[in-house]
């Protein structure tokens, strides 16, 4: 990890992550997850997953909006996504693997699907409306997957605490990705 001073701000810049497979099922793509064939809701257009990692995180401490970068699991596009001090913070202290005290909002929402007897598949970013991007949770529960709204910061919060594939659909990479 690099810190960068300056008199104005403080920058916090994870560096590149190495790929990892899923802990799970020891794959690239979770059974029952996005890598499978494309998704659609009630009312929306078929949304073709792309499989993305977790690559940098830019913190601002003197900025509200912090930026984070999905990078393609088989490819070279990248997605940013900005997002609030908390929830950055909360990705970094998990890539880090950071001790917390007590579970924060994120450990607690994992938790809770969990002690439900759920199991957290995958997260889905489904859909850039208004300046606005929208994501779901997957939750496997009692053998058919549940899909719960989220914004993206906290569904990627989540995913790194449990260790679960991060998918976005392909419209918006090519609207927004790099």
């Amino acid at each position: 990890m690099a810190a960068l001073t300056g008199s104005a701000a403080r920058f916090i810049i994870m560096e590149e992550r190495p790929s990892r497979t899923h802990k799970q099922t020891g794959k690239r793509t979770a059974e029952g997850g996005c890598g499978g064939p494309a998704i659609r809701a009630p009312g929306e257009t078929t949304a073709v997953p792309v499989q993305m990692e977790l690559t940098r995180i830019i913190i601002n401490e003197n900025n509200e909006q912090q930026i984070i970068f999905l990078k393609e699991v088989e490819g070279d596009r990248t997605f940013p996504i900005v997002i609030g001090i908390f929830e950055a913070t909360s990705i970094d202290r998990r890539v880090k693997g950071l001790p917390v005290p007590r579970p924060l909002t994120h450990d607690l929402l994992a938790n809770t699907i969990e002690l439900l007897s759920g199991e957290l598949q995958d997260i889905f970013i489904s859909e850039l409306r208004d300046h606005t991007y929208f994501a779901k949770l997957r939750i496997r529960h009692n053998g058919e997957i549940v899909e719960v709204d989220s914004r993206p910061s906290d569904a990627i919060a989540v995913a790194v605490t449990v260790d679960v594939p991060i998918y976005v659909a392909e419209d918006i990479i090519d609207e927004v990705g790099h």
